[in-house]
């Protein structure tokens, strides 16, 4: 621009300094959706300074130049659940990598935007939480969190790691049986991930309270042992227990140190695999199985 006054015609005009109007738009409307994924997800494990230039952020790919868009995003691994609407804004991505987090379909339903060359969705964590039931000879009815919820679902529920085949295909599933449960949900929208829901646990509770004691008593009688068990938990939660028709039919107690089996252990009853090699056990504990 040039200035010039009548008042003072002997003052030579003024000019401005040039300025060029750009269309950050795009770029805006992408850093939105890549702020509003970190906010979104307050337990993440970015490694992001959200007060620093956004082509600073670890997984995030950017010139640094507010005309350029975005073209990568990645954040494997990062403890995100949720994704954000505005995730349909980074159309001009050529990377998106979500893999080893916990979403589900629908989050990753909210990706309307045609899909980057490379996009990568693999290995998302259970679906839910596990629970356990005490049967009490009536039918009852389990069911998956109430967020799994999209008509592009399919499921498939099984029992003791077999496939039910008698109304298996709904969210929800009628139990009339003891045993672990749990359901393979995929989407013919995302073909390269199945997620799977948290075992659901059927048990008789007198038995469930036999096994129970039985494996607290293994866990006590070996002081030194170095069994990763908590007492003060469900012993389906113990590592390396395995339950069959809602009874202990597994254990892997390999590696433990352990010196002694209770003479008692013949309690566990419906035990078909049992690791107990590399510890400290005498001929005389082994005649307790």
């Amino acid at each position: 621009c040039t200035i010039t006054n009548s008042d003072f015609p002997q003052i030579n005009s003024i000019n401005t300094g040039n300025y060029n109007m750009i269309n950050a738009g795009p770029f805006l409307q992408d850093s939105v959706a890549v702020v509003n994924i970190f906010k979104l997800n307050t337990e993440n494990e970015l490694n992001w300074n959200i007060s620093q230039p956004i082509n600073t952020w670890e997984g995030i790919i950017h010139s640094g130049d507010p005309l350029d868009r975005i073209k990568s995003v990645d954040i494997k691994n990062k403890n995100i659940q949720e994704l954000p609407d505005e995730i349909q804004n980074l159309d001009a991505l050529d990377s998106l990598i979500l893999d080893h987090n916990k979403l589900i379909f629908e989050e990753l339903e909210k990706i309307s935007q045609p899909f980057p060359n490379r996009f990568s969705y693999n290995k998302q964590d259970t679906v839910g939480q596990k629970s356990l039931y005490k049967y009490q000879n009536n039918p009852f009815i389990i069911s998956l969190p109430d967020q799994i919820n999209s008509d592009n679902n399919i499921y498939q529920w099984y029992k003791d790691n077999n496939p039910i085949t008698e109304n298996g295909n709904k969210k929800e599933l009628t139990v009339e049986q003891l045993g672990t449960y749990f359901c393979k949900i995929t989407n013919n929208t995302f073909p390269e991930l199945t997620l799977i829901s948290a075992n659901q646990y059927v048990v008789d509770p007198l038995l469930f309270e036999k096994d129970s004691t039985e494996l607290a008593r293994l866990y006590n009688k070996n002081i030194d042992n170095t069994l990763k068990w908590n007492l003060n938990a469900l012993i389906t939660t113990w590592e390396g227990i395995t339950f069959f028709n809602g009874r202990v039919n597994k254990i892997d107690a390999s590696n433990s140190s352990l010196d002694t089996i209770p003479y008692t252990f013949f309690n566990l009853d419906q035990i078909d695999t049992l690791y107990i090699q590399n510890n400290k056990l005498t001929f005389e504990s082994l005649e307790n199985i």
